[in-house]
């Protein structure tokens, strides 16, 4: 016999936004020389 349950949905815990992500990257790698590059990649990728 067969046992049909409904589908369960998984959210993550933790929703991190871009502007999490830019912040963080900001904090971690202040000194390095292609910071800017790097938002700037982030911000076309997602955004």
């Amino acid at each position: 016999m067969s046992l049909l349950c409904k589908p369960a949905v998984v959210l993550p815990e933790n929703v991190i936004t871009q502007e999490d992500t830019l912040r963080l990257c900001q904090e971690m790698h202040c000194n390095h020389p292609q910071l800017e590059l790097a938002l700037q990649l982030i911000q076309s990728f997602v955004g």
